[in-house]
């Protein structure tokens, strides 16, 4: 059995709803996965700046969109743009904000999930992404 620890299970989970960040960590450590938690973007950033980021061992970022300081896709389009963070394999956005249209047309991301939160369909993909 795997190590629910191992740097490959290990997930960044960034959104300024403290309820979301509660609920995403539970299911994600039921399911083996090591979760790091930032309120908004620039937290996120700093996160990744610190001696945890450093690690090397966050393998995918899980995001909302509209948070307060830098929203999702400002944060990844800093995370694709850096070269230090290239163990960063995926980028996920959750997001209740954006119509269909221009959710579809959002870039930069892995893989898009709207709110409410389907858990089946966020731990299959999330499963997928990490193996890569």
């Amino acid at each position: 059995m795997e190590d629910p620890c191992s740097p490959k299970k290990t997930v960044l989970v960034v959104d300024d709803e403290r309820d979301i960040c509660m609920l995403l960590r539970i299911v994600l450590e039921e399911h083996g996965y090591k979760v790091l938690e930032a309120s908004d973007g620039q937290k996120a950033l700093e996160l990744l700046e610190s001696d945890a980021g450093n690690e090397k061992e966050i393998r995918c970022v899980i995001t909302d969109y509209l948070m307060p300081r830098m929203n999702g896709f400002d944060l990844c389009k800093s995370i694709k743009a850096n070269p230090r963070y290239q163990h960063i394999k995926d980028v996920i956005l959750i997001t209740a904000f954006l119509d269909r249209d221009r959710f579809e047309r959002m870039g930069c991301f892995s893989d898009k999930l709207l709110k409410p939160i389907d858990f089946p369909v966020l731990l299959d993909k999330l499963s997928s992404h990490m193996m890569n």
